[in-house]
Formats: structure tokens, C-alpha cells, sequence
């Protein structure tokens, strides 16, 4: 057709086709694509829940991949029943470990039964040891099942010589207004965290988790401590603990990629909040989480 308009233009003939018909042959070409990709979408769907089918039967679960563990757990959850044995032990196994979609879709997703409930309280006390992933499910719940982000009402005081954030959250979902408990904690991002856990356990209907964060009282004092950001970020914060009369951080390590060229992912731990640091060397990753940490301190603080 284009070849046909440009030809007639070029020797000064008249237009084979009106735009009116151009459009309307567009238009008809765009809906056959649509419906094409979208009977491929299903075709696809199809055949991945039949993928899962047969792993289920084939007591394949416990041996099956992150993402075709993603696809059992979707199968299960469009069947409407509760969740057979063998899933439930291999959930239970991967707690911990298992992708934040799984989470997600089993705690806000999956129908009623026993079963469920159980997986759902397990998951409850996992996300309780890591509140961040209590913000993750509802930043995924904002995309596919369409809900608001909760709203967080943050206050800030100074006890003895801490600052310490009180967070309490709120959301409207099918028209029904659920509110967490008030949480403290020594950071904002913690203190939102831990309210965010007990907002998805009142979501549920379940008992929240202990959520407890101890904040240490320290001898009043009227010298300000700040943290030293021309320092080795490690040492910084170091000292700005030891001052403030604090825990001191923790960090973990975790290697991915190749052994001849591995990449370090390095997680600093300080109270409830975390911050994560990538690169070649142990160390840089260290020092890359130790100056993501103080970041957050200063933006708060």
C-alpha cells in the first residue's frame, strides 16, 4: 500500500487510498496484532501452568527453579484449593530465600485454607527478621493488584541524646481502612518498615509478629555528635556508633557470578535498617554499604 501511494505521487497520479482508508486498515491491522499477542499471551500462560501441573504431580516441587517455583505457586492459587503437602514443606524450605513475587502472591493472592494460613504466619515471622520486604509487597501489590501505597505518619524526638522515629501506617483497600500500630525505631526507614509489617498482618487478619526494637536510652549531653563523612565510611560509622553509645553495625557477604571473577554483595545491618554495597573486592563492597548507610543517617538525622 505505501508502495502504491508513493508511486502515484511520484508520476502525479491519483492516490490509490483516502487516508480514510488508510486509517481504517491500520486500525483493523492493529487490532490482529492485538488479538494475536494476546492469544499468545494465553498460549503462553497455558503452557507454563501445564509446566507446573506436571511438576506437581511429578513431585518435582522441592527440586524446581525460582521461577518455576513462581509458576506453582500461581497454578496452585488459580486452582482455588488449599495448597498440597509437598508444596507447603518446600515453601517452608525456601523461606528466606524465596523471590519477593512468591511472597506476595502467597500472602495477598492465595485463597483460604489451612494450609495457606500456615504458609501465610511463616511468612509473617520471616518478613518480621527483614521489614524492608514488607514495603516491597506493597510497592508489587500497587502494580498488580492495583492498591495505594500505605500513607506513614513520622514523627521525630530526641530521647536522652538519640533521635528516635515513631512511624504508623494506614491503607484503603475495597473500600475498607486497615491501620498499623505506632513503631519507634533509630532510623525513619526502619520505623515505617516495622509498621508496614504490622499493616500486612492486619490486612490478613493474622497476629502480627514480635516487632519489638529496643532503642538504648544514653546519658544526656550537650555535645552533638555528627558522623565524619570525609572519613573511610566503615571507620565513620564506627566511631558516630561508639559515640552515640550504640550497637555496632553488622555486615554480611554474599559472592555471586564466576570464581575467577566473583562479584560481592555486601549487606550493612543497624538497627532495622539496611543498606547494600556491590563490587569486585569484599572490601569496596563494605565500604560502598557502610557509606549507603550513612547517607541515610544524614538524610534522617
Amino acid at each position: 500500500m505505501n508502495h502504491q501511494q508513493i508511486r502515484a505521487h511520484v508520476q502525479n497520479e491519483p492516490l490509490p487510498h483516502s487516508k480514510e482508508e488508510i486509517l481504517a486498515i491500520a486500525s483493523h491491522i492493529n487490532l490482529i496484532h492485538l488479538e494475536n499477542d494476546k492469544a499468545k499471551s494465553e498460549y503462553m500462560k497455558e503452557k507454563a501452568y501445564r509446566k507446573a501441573e506436571s511438576a506437581i504431580l511429578g513431585d518435582r516441587i522441592d527440586s524446581a527453579s525460582d521461577t518455576d517455583f513462581e509458576l506453582i505457586t500461581k497454578f496452585l492459587i488459580r486452582k482455588g484449593d488449599d495448597c498440597p503437602e509437598a508444596y507447603c514443606d518446600a515453601f517452608r524450605r525456601r523461606l528466606g530465600k524465596l523471590p519477593i513475587i512468591c511472597a506476595e502472591l502467597v500472602l495477598l493472592q492465595a485463597p483460604y485454607g489451612k494450609r495457606w494460613t500456615e504458609l501465610k504466619r511463616a511468612l509473617l515471622e520471616e518478613i518480621a527478621t527483614a521489614p524492608h520486604k514488607a514495603v516491597s509487597i506493597f510497592d508489587i501489590a500497587q502494580n498488580i493488584l492495583g492498591w495505594q501505597m500505605p500513607v506513614y505518619k513520622v514523627t521525630n524526638t530526641i530521647r536522652g541524646n538519640l533521635p528516635v522515629f515513631t512511624a504508623q501506617s494506614a491503607i484503603r483497600v475495597n473500600n475498607i481502612e486497615y491501620r498499623s500500630a505506632v513503631y519507634e525505631d533509630l532510623t525513619k526507614k526502619g520505623a515505617t518498615q516495622l509498621a508496614s509489617v504490622d499493616l500486612l498482618a492486619t490486612i490478613l487478619g493474622l497476629p502480627v509478629p514480635n516487632l519489638k526494637t529496643k532503642i538504648i536510652d544514653s546519658p544526656a549531653s550537650n555535645d552533638e555528635v555528627t558522623i565524619n563523612t570525609s572519613r573511610d565510611p566503615i571507620f565513620a560509622l564506627q566511631e558516630y556508633c561508639q559515640a552515640k553509645k550504640l550497637p555496632l553495625p553488622t555486615y554480611s557477604f554474599k559472592a555471586e557470578g564466576p570464581t575467577c571473577k566473583p562479584i560481592f554483595t555486601c549487606t550493612c545491618t543497624f538497627g532495622s535498617s539496611t543498606s547494600t554495597g556491590q563490587a569486585g573486592k569484599k572490601q569496596r563492597a563494605k565500604r560502598l554499604a557502610a557509606r549507603e548507610m550513612i547517607y541515610t543517617l544524614v538524610s534522617e538525622n
